[in-house]
């Protein structure tokens, strides 16, 4: 019987991971929610969803342009992007 793993392994390249962590921690930081997010982002001009939003950013895999739509909602003006260490 082969055993399965309890928590399947992210098919994110580094680079997606990282993506992901720092909207996230973005968002943490100014406490606004997904339904707020989706709110401004909308107001903005790119119409979404809560739904939307928390399958886009939990899933990692989106572009730098939207990256940067959402951390300029969030007002995020400087970002410090550090080589990432190798595992």
């Amino acid at each position: 019987m082969k055993s399965v793993d309890p928590q399947p392994k992210s098919k994110l390249s580094p680079d997606e991971e990282e993506a992901r962590r720092i909207v996230r921690a973005e968002m943490q930081r100014r406490a606004v929610t997904y339904k707020m997010l989706a709110k401004e982002l909308t107001r903005a001009g790119e119409p979404t969803t809560p739904r939307a939003l928390i399958s886009r950013i939990t899933g990692g895999a989106f572009s730098f342009a939207f990256a940067i739509r959402v951390l300029r909602v969030l007002g995020v003006s400087h970002l410090d992007i550090r080589p990432l260490k190798s595992r």
